[in-house]
């Protein structure tokens, strides 16, 4: 049977890494920072791993597996809080795993989620690695860290929205699913800036669709991804389908927005698709769900949960 490592199995990614990859026929193990495993992923991880601080710390044997798949980093709001600590556990894990005795065999693959925020703009047409924030930089330097060992593949993912895996995924904090979680609990959408900003989103369920496909057919070369979703949205237009969203289903709720809101940022953008541009080094993995559809079942998922 195919077996995968998967470190940071209880955060977010994690568990919606572990989910698709059981459903595909995979052996997982997992490893993090908590003393048990999510009770969601139970039935899907078969031994459990906690970790403190170094890979050394704990028996585990990193050769005995095809796959290792790593998802643990910070998140971007605690990353600003103490450098020094968000060096450590974003790049301190993964330079331990590097660089120990015990992976020795150049047949197990290092797939490693980095972010777009590796790049200098968002924009989908913009090559220049240069971060703007500590986040973006502790990636960065994960992925050249990983150029050393050779055998990896890089995923630079937007930003992934969607129903959660586990209990312990902490995403609370990011924009849609603070939308709709306040819409299916309060009846309550607050935008907290003038709503122009333009996002790629990318359906939980593609990075799953897209991860299954990649780490069934890659190489032993070193590659980048960009995994994107299918459109990308201002802040507004977001906003502007989570309103059809709730009327559609007979909601009547309340919207917040601040005195410098731009009502035109709700218009659909001209160009919904991200001119992606492929090179020797670098392809783009584009998920299939519009923003509708990931927004309808990512609400539902709340008002059922």
């Amino acid at each position: 049977m195919k077996k995968v490592l998967i470190f940071g199995v209880n955060g977010y990614l994690g568990g919606l890494s572990a989910a698709a990859l059981y459903h595909d026929g995979w052996e997982v193990d997992g490893v993090g920072t908590t003393e048990d495993v999510d009770k969601n992923l139970n039935k899907m991880v078969v031994n459990y791993i906690r970790i403190k601080s170094r890979i050394a710390e704990i028996d585990l044997n990193l050769s005995d597996y095809s796959n290792i798949l790593f998802c643990i980093s910070l998140n971007h709001n605690e990353s600003e809080i103490d450098y020094r600590h968000t060096i450590d556990i974003n790049c301190g894990i993964l330079a331990d795993i590097i660089q120990a005795s015990k992976l020795n065999s150049s047949s197990t693959k290092i797939l490693y989620l980095s972010t777009m925020q590796v790049y200098k703009e968002q924009n989908f047409e913009c090559n220049i690695t240069d971060p703007t924030n500590i986040y973006g930089y502790t990636h960065l330097a994960c992925e050249q860290l990983l150029k050393l060992y050779g055998n990896a593949s890089i995923l630079r993912l937007s930003n992934v929205y969607g129903p959660p895996q586990t209990e312990r995924a902490n995403i609370g904090w990011t924009l849609i699913a603070d939308l709709c979680q306040s819409i299916a609990e309060h009846n309550v959408m607050e935008i907290r800036n003038d709503g122009t900003a333009v996002r790629n989103f990318l359906f939980c369920e593609d990075f799953q669709a897209l991860l299954v496909n990649l780490i069934s057919n890659s190489d032993d070369r070193y590659m980048v991804y960009n995994v994107v979703g299918k459109t990308t949205s201002t802040i507004g237009g977001i906003k502007h389908i989570l309103q059809m969203i709730a009327n559609a289903n007979g909601k009547n709720i309340t919207v917040k927005v601040p005195k410098n809101y731009v009502i035109s940022s709700e218009k659909k953008l001209t160009n919904i698709q991200p001119n992606l541009k492929d090179d020797a080094d670098k392809s783009y993995l584009v998920g299939n769900t519009g923003l509708l559809e990931g927004l309808s079942k990512t609400i539902k998922f709340y008002e059922e949960a």
